[in-house]
């Protein structure tokens, strides 16, 4: 059985999401309360699963439930007219 890079991505990001939100309850428990500390361990695991994605180390396909758009030629003519 081959798994392609999609569905590792899948895997990786959801047993990351599980982890980080696993220690950010540890962590408030143990700190009594400071949620401070928890709300930064998100937001940085957020922003470090961000530029995974953004650099083209995590490729995500949202485990095949949302199906890929295709690109038209009036929807590139569109975005270069916006662009200029």
């Amino acid at each position: 059985m081959q798994l392609n890079k999609g569905l590792l991505s899948d895997i990786f990001i959801t047993c990351y999401l599980a982890g980080t939100l696993f220690l950010r309850f540890y962590l408030e428990d143990t700190l009594q309360g400071a949620y401070m500390v928890s709300m930064l361990v998100g937001v940085f695991g957020l922003l470090f699963l961000w530029a995974m994605i953004k650099g083209g180390i995590l490729a995500p396909n949202y485990f095949g439930l949302i199906e890929k758009k295709t690109v038209t030629r009036a929807m590139k003519r569109r975005a270069k007219k916006v662009a200029s």
